[in-house]
């Protein structure tokens, strides 16, 4: 018996993964060793990270049981459930190889492990496994894992695209409407891919789906089109299409003009944190549209505005500090808002401080 631990021990150490799972069990039994559960354990995990399904169900007792670890009835269940997916990539199921390679990537039940997630991409997305395709192709992108190769990075995530992948449509879509990577930029192929995307449930298709009917960017303009799929993103929460979805309503474009259902997408996107609701939302306040006029509310939006990002907002801020109109008056304030308004792009920001604005 300690010949046979001995031999397990070289075996492991010229990389016969499968000795882990072997000796792990002498350290659990005593055999030919001292016996010892928390090293047991250890070296099971060990066993589990090189993907060896009897070591993933041993070391899910010892987690319901609590040999040499704390007793942990939900990490035994997962582990157990590791050894189901284990076992299938094993019999060669894509669709378990690409789930097993977000296990390492994410550290879900093993050791997170870049090179162990690389090689069940690669097996998966071989096989015309969708998400394998797209995954590896960002790999090729970012140069985690694999060296950085545009080619390759084209070549998966085109065979991603081909299998139906929506991340993937999504991404080249983007990629065909701002001429990335190499590529012309042709609206028409973006708004096709952004589409098939969004049919696919992308809620970002979705969106940029709704923009180019919006704009005309790509298909012509239809503004009944760009509200049906504006009202798909915003359903799914997407803050830009709930806004958008509020200027469709408030101009009565595509569908019947609506203040109240202007007011109520304006606030449910300024509400998800996006800083043209907020504004929006803010000149609603200002003006009674389809809310009560509120001056307070006015001023309290603008400043969450100037605080999200938005250009104008900072602008209008600046000078409500300088007036102290809504806020203490605040020269220095005002001077800070008014920067950081020239700084974003705002026209009238810029031109005050080419003159000179001081804040008062």
């Amino acid at each position: 018996d300690a010949k046979a631990a001995y031999w397990a021990q070289q075996a492991i150490d010229h990389g016969y993964t499968y000795d882990l799972y072997l000796l792990a069990t002498y350290f659990r039994d005593g055999t030919g060793v001292p016996q010892d559960p928390a090293k047991a354990a250890a070296l099971m995990q060990q066993a589990v990270d090189q993907d060896i399904p009897e070591a993933t169900r041993e070391l899910a007792s010892y987690y319901r049981e609590g040999i040499g670890v704390t007793k942990d009835p939900m990490r035994a269940m997962g582990l157990s459930m590791l050894a189901v997916t284990q076992n299938k990539a094993d019999q060669g199921d894509a669709s378990a190889m690409a789930e097993l390679a977000t296990n390492y990537y994410e550290g879900t039940g093993v050791t997170k492990n870049l090179a162990r997630f690389i090689f069940w991409t690669q097996k998966a997305a071989d096989l015309g496994d969708a998400s394998a395709s797209f995954d590896l192709a960002k790999a090729y992108y970012s140069g985690e894992g694999k060296p950085k190769d545009l080619s390759q990075y084209f070549h998966w995530i085109q065979k991603a695209v081909e299998q139906s992948d929506e991340r993937a449509m999504y991404e080249l879509g983007a990629a065909y409407e701002n001429g990335r990577y190499g590529l012309t930029a042709d609206g028409a192929q973006a708004a096709k891919l952004y589409q098939a995307a969004g049919e696919k449930g992308n809620v970002n298709g979705q969106f940029e789906t709704a923009m180019a009917y919006f704009k005309g960017a790509g298909v012509a303009k239809d503004y009944a089109q760009a509200a049906q799929w504006a009202q798909k993103a915003a359903d799914q929460g997407h803050a830009k299409a709930m806004f958008l979805l509020a200027v469709l309503y408030g101009h009565g474009a595509g569908v019947a003009q609506d203040p109240a259902k202007a007011a109520e997408w304006t606030q449910k996107s300024a509400d998800a944190g996006d800083a043209q609701g907020m504004y929006g939302l803010a000149v609603l306040f200002r003006d009674g549209t389809g809310v009560p006029k509120d001056h307070d509310k006015y001023v309290e939006w603008i400043q969450k505005a100037a605080e999200a990002g938005d250009e104008h907002s900072m602008y209008l801020l600046a000078i409500f500090y300088n007036l102290g109109s809504g806020v203490p008056k605040d020269a220095s304030k005002s001077l800070d808002w008014m920067q950081k308004a020239a700084a974003n792009g705002d026209e009238g920001a810029k031109a005050k401080i080419a003159k000179g604005y001081a804040g008062r």
